[in-house]
């Protein structure tokens, strides 16, 4: 995708209709292993919730702490939307294992998933308690000054320090998370057929280009 080039609405309508028109692997009349409907989009589901985590942890990954309080706010919205998509394809892939009684996307998995989502939420609302002139920071000075406490510096000082930690802090830890991700998504591929691979393999090529563009999340 070209520098700076954000996919238009058409652009965006054709690649629902791409995501629409993958063969469902009923369609080959081959055998398979598991035969509810649910299943059938598992694998363009769970290609799009892996690029959308892959490019979560692309952003994250890659962001220095250092960079103006603004862009930090606007690195933590896009997480957010990010790990949105994340949960959705997680919770229907688990309801879908649920159905065909097995338990690769087990309940651990569903809530890691949500719980990064909080971690970036809390994220977001320490860096409202930075020093850009907005008005959450008005409203904190003219708080301070109702109740006679001084200067709000030490506070934006903590929470300064608490945001630096968290997000350094975060870093280790999905890092840590990444090797059961892979491994997950090992045990999910046992299962696929070769038509499920291709489904799969198209929907994650789609999407990854789609959110590696920030103007498209």
């Amino acid at each position: 995708m070209a520098k700076g080039k954000k996919k238009s609405a058409n652009s965006l309508d054709s690649l629902k209709r791409k995501f629409i028109r993958m063969q469902s692997p009923a369609g080959f009349g081959g055998a398979r292993r598991y035969e509810s409907l649910a299943y059938i989009n598992v694998p363009a589901e769970l290609g799009r919730r892996d690029a959308a985590y892959l490019q979560m942890q692309k952003y994250f990954f890659e962001a220095p702490f250092d960079i103006p309080c603004q862009e930090r706010k606007n690195l933590y919205s896009r997480l957010i939307k990010l790990m949105d998509i994340v949960v959705r394809k997680t919770e229907f892939i688990h309801k879908a294992d649920h159905d065909e009684k097995r338990s690769i996307e087990n309940t651990k998995v569903l809530l890691y998933h949500r719980l990064v989502r909080k971690f970036f939420i809390v994220l977001d609302q320490m860096s409202d308690l930075q020093n850009p002139p907005d008005q959450t920071n008005h409203s904190l000075t003219e708080l301070f000054g109702l109740l006679n406490m001084g200067s709000i510096e030490e506070l934006e000082a903590t929470f300064g320090r608490g945001e630096a930690a968290l997000f350094e802090g975060g870093k280790k830890v999905f890092k840590m998370a990444f090797e059961q991700f892979q491994l997950v998504h090992k045990e999910h591929v046992k299962h696929f057929s070769k038509e499920d691979s291709e489904r799969y393999e198209r929907a994650f090529a789609l999407y990854s280009e789609l959110y590696a563009d920030p103007d498209n999340i």
